[in-house]
């Protein structure tokens, strides 16, 4: 495994089924398309939440990585929606259990998004969604 691949950062194999446990009752699954060294790609699936007026969710997200900071690229595939952004910042620790990543550009609903993805141990990661301060934990289904 390479110092910076994404499988170092991101416990599961491609081909993975996942559980996002999130906040509240906000759960969903997914599936790991990719985990090799340059490339992440996950699915994923949310259901609807009427009593929070929550919709449906799905998608994809592909991140590229090339190097530490920004000039690494991602994809994301939301609700049919695509956003791609050619100037993603990546930063990784030390410690090859974290990694922040700091898109240019701003999500869908206008705000500017961090996420850090922490490898908690090899069974399981977790995913926090700023500024919404949303916090998922990803194990295998």
């Amino acid at each position: 495994m390479a110092e910076n691949s994404w499988d170092t950062y991101f416990p599961f194999a491609t081909g993975t089924p996942l559980y996002f446990d999130g906040p509240l009752i906000f759960n969903g699954d997914g599936r790991v398309e990719t985990n090799d060294k340059d490339q992440l790609v996950l699915s994923f699936r949310f259901p609807a939440i009427p009593l929070f007026k929550i919709p449906a969710t799905e998608g994809v997200i592909t991140l590229n990585y090339k190097q530490e900071g920004r000039g690494n690229s991602g994809v994301a595939v939301v609700n049919g929606q695509t956003i791609t952004d050619n100037d993603v910042s990546i930063r990784s620790s030390s410690g090859n259990t974290t990694r922040i990543i700091d898109p240019s550009l701003s999500a869908m609903d206008g705000k500017d998004v961090v996420l850090t993805l922490v490898k908690v141990n090899d069974r399981k990661a977790r995913l926090t969604v700023m500024p919404y301060g949303k916090s998922f934990d990803i194990t295998q289904a």
